[in-house]
């Protein structure tokens, strides 16, 4: 099976707690099993109802460790997100992306992106 290549970045779903504290961390790694140097990016992170909507939250990124990303939301954050009564209903559902931009140039590097489904808070 061959992998296709490209440069749209990896696909990483998320499921968030309305009203709680949101945290997931990544780590990255070259080829040769070395932890990938983040030093020369800044990242930027967005939430959106939709494709190309406008964002409805920026998502905190950090490197607390060399080649690891850590994307974060306060509970200030997730308890403003709408969602339906379900984990599944349509008013719960959102896209979110990453970008690395390189320091030095500008250039930007997609990271990760996927569908983001928000369950109510009780």
């Amino acid at each position: 099976m061959t992998t296709p290549a490209g440069n749209i970045g990896l696909k990483q779903d998320l499921q968030i707690k309305q009203g709680a504290d949101f945290a997931i961390e990544v780590d990255l790694y070259n080829a040769d099993d070395t932890p990938f140097s983040l030093t020369p990016y800044t990242h930027v992170a967005r939430l959106r109802k939709k494709p190309f909507a406008t964002p409805v939250v920026t998502i905190a990124c950090t490197s607390p460790i060399a080649g690891r990303l850590r994307f974060a939301l306060t509970r200030v954050q997730t308890a403003a997100l709408i969602c339906g009564p379900e984990l599944d209903s349509e008013a719960s559902s959102y896209v979110w992306d990453h970008e690395l931009v390189t320091i030095a140039d500008g250039v930007i590097v997609p990271g990760f992106y996927g569908d983001v489904s928000v369950f109510r808070d009780i």
